[in-house]
């Protein structure tokens, strides 16, 4: 019999609801394994296990990096700060965590950000994929066997996708040549400022 979330699980919960940011698996072991110096394998699974447990009570979304070293990272799925920070960890790793909160306040990402911008339809159609699969939606279902609420859901998903791929920055590649401009643009600006 189940007493209820452990204290790995309770922490790592913790910090994934009261944050707008990301975690990889280690930061999440750290926060819940406080002093230890090195993350571990059992570690790992131990964090693993407990968001396995978590993902019934939140929502989460995770990315997995693009290049080594390999690691997988955590958002909250509907939470657009959120996302969009997991998602530009996981493209430009060679960033550090306080460069990607400075690139989230160029104004071309908090634009794409606000409502009806990329990412925010992004966000909100991971929101209603949710609805839809608590809705008893299943991949590959016919139109004629949806209730009238799943139908009107799955119109919503298709229509945010569709709007969102109609906006004039519409794909993956703009905003990491938007992360490209502001890195070169903050380069010169250090080069010509004195030490």
């Amino acid at each position: 019999m189940s007493r209820g979330p452990g204290r790995i699980e309770r922490t790592v919960e913790q910090a994934l609801r009261d944050t707008d940011r990301s975690f990889t698996v280690e930061e999440l072991a750290k926060l819940a394994y406080p002093g230890i110096g090195r993350v571990e394998k059992k570690h790992r699974v131990a964090v693993l296990r407990g968001i396995s447990n978590i993902q019934k009570r939140l929502d989460l979304w995770f990315f997995d990096t693009v290049q080594p070293p390999w690691q997988m990272i955590v958002t909250k799925r509907g939470n657009v700060r959120s996302y969009v920070h997991g998602w530009f960890r996981s493209a430009r790793q060679d960033y550090s965590l306080s460069q990607i909160d400075e690139l989230m306040n160029v104004p071309e990402i908090c634009a794409a950000m606000a409502p009806g911008g990329y990412f925010w339809c992004e966000a909100e159609y991971q929101k209603a994929d949710v609805e839809l699969k608590k809705l008893g939606f299943k991949s590959g279902m016919a139109l004629s066997d949806m209730s009238a609420e799943l139908r009107s859901l799955w119109d919503l998903c298709i229509n945010l996708n569709s709007y969102a791929h109609c906006l004039p920055v519409h794909d993956d590649y703009a905003f990491l040549h938007i992360a490209e401009r502001w890195t070169q643009s903050k380069e010169r600006m250090s080069a010509v400022t004195p030490a």
